[in-house]
């Protein structure tokens, strides 16, 4: 952390931890399921990054906020969360960034087209082994930038290989690969990203409130300092969700 804190005017770590389904909708575990009970693996995971010198957003008491929401948090058909989960996240991210970047205050709901339709190929229906093909359909939305200033790249850019789907094997191979980006706008920070296939629904996001972005491969979480300090990052964020941290810190 300290070796992370001298480059630049002082680069800060931060961890995006994105809470379970069930975290945020206990009421609809089977009671089938046992429930955890204690200090969770969240709690665990958020005081040693803390105590190490990381910023850790919370989602938690957001998410818990915003569950009854009309744009739901979650797909009902995939694991993930929904544009508009990713959304709320954003926000709260970009709210603490804008502390020190205040050009970088994150962009009003109503800035964006939220496009209601049926799309398929929700991942939890694959897992189990019940659709192959595709075939299951779920009634949700997609986001799309909707105001003034949206880069070209972006602008023109498809997020997803199949116009139908929203799900995980549908971004496109762009996304889920490493990349630098740049908006030209120095009044906004530059960052340095590693994420799951959470961080496909803000990757857009994370890009356009940047000066230069630079993503790691998808699920790539090897921290090489070397390659950062090239990178020149004001933040090195990490995007990760709670049902993956056991399989990213007992290795």
């Amino acid at each position: 952390m300290e070796k992370l804190a001298e480059i630049g005017d002082g680069c800060e770590l931060i961890y995006l931890l994105a809470p379970a389904s069930m975290t945020i909708y206990p009421e609809l575990v089977p009671d089938t399921i046992d429930h955890a009970e204690g200090e969770s693996r969240y709690d665990q995971v958020k005081e040693v990054l803390t105590a190490a010198g990381a910023t850790v957003i919370d989602l938690r008491d957001t998410f818990k906020a915003h569950k009854n929401d009309a744009l739901p948090l979650y797909y009902d058909y995939d694991s993930h969360w929904t544009e508009y989960g990713a959304y709320i996240a954003y926000v709260q991210l970009y709210d603490y960034i804008s502390d020190r970047y205040p050009a970088a205050a994150p962009r009003k709901f109503s800035e964006f087209s939220w496009d209601w339709a049926y799309y398929t190929r929700g991942d939890m229906p694959w897992y189990f082994d019940v659709d192959q093909g595709g075939l299951v359909y779920e009634y949700t939305f997609k986001r799309t930038m909707n105001f003034e200033g949206v880069p070209d790249f972006l602008k023109n850019m498809s997020r997803f290989k199949l116009k139908n789907s929203v799900s995980y094997p549908a971004y496109a191979d762009e996304i889920s690969a490493s990349g630098t980006y740049k908006t030209g706008n120095a009044e906004l920070p530059d960052i340095y990203v590693f994420r799951n296939s959470y961080g496909a629904a803000v990757w857009d996001l994370l890009i356009e409130r940047s000066n230069k972005a630079v993503f790691n491969t998808m699920f790539s979480y090897t921290f090489n300092l070397a390659q950062i300090k090239q990178a020149d990052p004001d933040y090195v964020i990490y995007v990760v969700t709670e049902w993956e941290l056991n399989n990213i810190y007992d290795n």
